[in-house]
């Protein structure tokens, strides 16, 4: 029965999802895939049916869908090889040509499809079989080793005794990613930062000249600094040569510094930064600028066509995925001085957001705020104002 019904459209696009997924599977959290696997499966049976309403013919309409989807989650890949040479303009016309001359073979063809449609399941079956063999042996061989930092070292600082209630202050965990220091941002950008320095230290701010990062990558300086502690002994646990970067989403989720400051009644506000390794979804606030695609979901739409017609889209005024990082950013600015705002019980609130000027992000005039300016003012008995310029 399954060698005669089509499963190979369904088998044939959803390969694609698990096949980025196992490849980056240190990099994304599993929650990532599971929507681009139902979206997969859904365009699948979208062209199946869109076809076999056309083809009356349920396994020339499963031929037809399955080269669509081979097509679309192909384009990408060859696009990229040949991207900036003059054979890129060879991919446009290729893949319609390849679809529509394919298409015309699947209506034309009398013969029973029956072994066909059997081979095509098989391939398609061994496919997504090898993808999630891969998933199995890396989750089996992946230690997870979040358990050391349950307890362990610093024990006594979790244990340590809760100020009074009137004592305790509200923090703000602000990490400008990406800013670099003074000394590098003028010999490197000409950029002349003493300003805004100035400003800060004038305000009571302890400015690190000479300071330099503990890790290299963002997830691994949070889980160290929410946790109080270096990952050295860390890394023995888990091994060397492990890939799974799910496993600061856990450290930092699940962090220390969160389970201390939760036991002294704080109420923990938190902002999307656009990286899982430094989200706090769970947060009891937990603010966002809106719907944006997530790391996976750009990896997976660039192996497709979308970005060319997103390209021409962007062209004619629309947003594209800077502007909505950009937006995210300028979110950050703006709400949070409206934060202390919000209804609480204790008025206590620890802020870990992060700000990544990866890409170029100049905000000018048309960030709607003026001078590249933003003053960002609390409502509390100590007002603390930053301003940040020169993003």
């Amino acid at each position: 029965m399954t060698r005669k019904f089509p499963l190979h459209p369904f088998l044939f696009a959803l390969f694609p999802v698990l096949f980025l997924y196992s490849h980056n599977i240190g990099e994304v959290p599993g929650r990532m895939v599971w929507l681009p696997l139902v979206l997969a499966a859904a365009l699948a049976l979208a062209v199946w049916l869109l076809s076999g309403a056309a083809l009356r013919d349920g396994k020339k309409a499963a031929l037809v869908a399955s080269l669509f989807v081979v097509l679309f989650f192909s384009f990408g890949h060859a696009h990229n090889r040949v991207s900036g040479t003059p054979y890129v303009y060879l991919i446009y016309f290729l893949w319609p040509a390849a679809f529509l001359a394919g298409g015309f073979l699947s209506v034309r063809t009398r013969r029973d499809l029956a072994n066909l449609t059997g081979l095509l399941n098989a391939v398609s079956a061994i496919l997504v079989f090898i993808s999630l063999a891969n998933i199995g042996v890396y989750a089996y061989k992946e230690r997870d080793g979040t358990e050391y930092f349950a307890g362990g070292t610093n024990s006594e600082l979790m244990e340590a005794g809760a100020a009074a209630a009137g004592e305790l202050p509200d923090i703000y965990f602000i990490v400008l990613d990406g800013y670099g220091r003074a000394d590098m941002l003028e010999e490197i950008y000409g950029l002349d930062n003493s300003d805004f320095l100035g400003f800060l230290s004038e305000r009571g701010f302890y400015v690190a000249e000479r300071s330099i990062a503990n890790y290299c990558q963002t997830g691994l300086a949070f889980s160290s600094i929410l946790n109080f502690e270096y990952l050295d002994a860390f890394v023995s646990t888990i091994g060397e040569t492990s890939q799974n970067r799910d496993i600061m989403n856990t450290l930092v989720a699940e962090s220390r510094l969160l389970k201390f400051l939760k036991k002294r009644g704080y109420t923990v506000a938190a902002f999307e930064s656009g990286r899982p390794e430094t989200e706090l979804k769970g947060a009891d606030l937990y603010l966002t600028s809106g719907r944006t695609l997530n790391i996976f979901q750009v990896e997976l739409i660039n192996t497709t066509p979308v970005p060319l017609f997103t390209s021409m889209i962007s062209a004619m005024g629309a947003r594209d995925q800077i502007d909505q990082h950009r937006d995210r950013i300028l979110y950050i600015l703006k709400n949070l001085p409206f934060i202390q705002c919000r209804p609480s019980t204790n008025r206590k609130y620890l802020f870990p957001f992060r700000i990544l000027p990866y890409v170029p992000l100049p905000l000018s005039s048309c960030s709607s705020l003026s001078d590249n300016i933003y003053d960002i003012t609390t409502s509390v008995d100590k007002k603390w104002i930053i301003k940040i310029n020169h993003f």
